[in-house]
């Protein structure tokens, strides 16, 4: 049977606004993606910063816990993580974490589910932390022109080790617990922005591997960082269209 993924859906409409982005971009579209690209054995809670009523989520038919404690991005992400801790989620299935400004191509979830299969070749290669976005700064920036990785495949696509990702990222509800302390802390760093490159970093510096599929199967919808070798506006329009 197919592993139960549980996809946490963070809304957060105050945030961002000043980011570029690029032609087409909305939260609903990416949300529309989400919910179009997702499969049968894949569940969803949207987690919103502030109070839904006024936003586009009254059109769609699931579940919503409110926070009101947020406003910030470190907020939010706190509020993220202390709500799944109380929750009792199967600690086998798939925990998915995503941030509202990120698209998906259709057959992620299966892709996800092979990453956490133990079907990986080179067989060492056992990932704690699976993100579906191919991190174009690690292409791009100076800091990572030496950098090495280890590259795998499953069944339908290559890996790579990489050294930290963003807070989109999926886990085991295992992990999640067993690493709460850390990711938890990295939120508290101040009121304003979750440190998830130092975040993961410590997690590497415990054991923890990180993993990445190449090409990526998600993308950040911003500018100068997207996803290479992938027609996203095609991806979006096909998925919104359908939805």
């Amino acid at each position: 049977m197919d592993r139960k993924i549980q996809i946490i859906a963070i809304q957060c409409p105050g945030l961002s606004k000043s980011t570029v982005r690029p032609t087409g971009f909305s939260k609903e579209a990416c949300f529309q993606n989400l919910l179009a690209t997702k499969d049968a054995n894949t569940d969803i809670t949207v987690f919103f910063d502030g109070d839904p009523s006024e936003s586009f989520l009254t059109k769609y038919n699931v579940p919503i816990v409110s926070f009101k404690n947020g406003g910030t991005g470190a907020r939010a992400m706190r509020g993220v993580l202390e709500y799944v801790r109380q929750q009792e989620y199967d600690p086998e299935i798939i925990l998915y974490i995503v941030e509202d400004d990120f698209l998906h191509r259709e057959g992620w979830p299966n892709l996800l589910r092979e990453a956490f299969s133990g079907t990986m070749q080179p067989a060492h290669i056992k990932p704690h932390y699976v993100t579906l976005y191919d991190h174009f700064d690690k292409y791009d920036l100076p800091m990572y022109n030496s950098l090495l990785s280890i590259v795998g495949c499953t069944k339908n696509i290559h890996w790579r080790t990489i050294p930290s990702t963003v807070n989109t990222c999926a886990m085991l509800v295992k992990t999640f617990h067993e690493d709460y302390p850390i990711l938890y802390k990295y939120n508290c760093i101040n009121e304003y922005h979750p440190f998830d490159h130092e975040k993961y970093l410590e997690l590497g510096r415990n054991g923890r591997l990180i993993i990445s599929c190449i090409p990526g199967y998600s993308t950040h919808m911003e500018n100068g960082v997207i996803s290479p070798c992938i027609d996203w506006l095609n991806v979006q329009l096909k998925t919104t269209m359908n939805s």
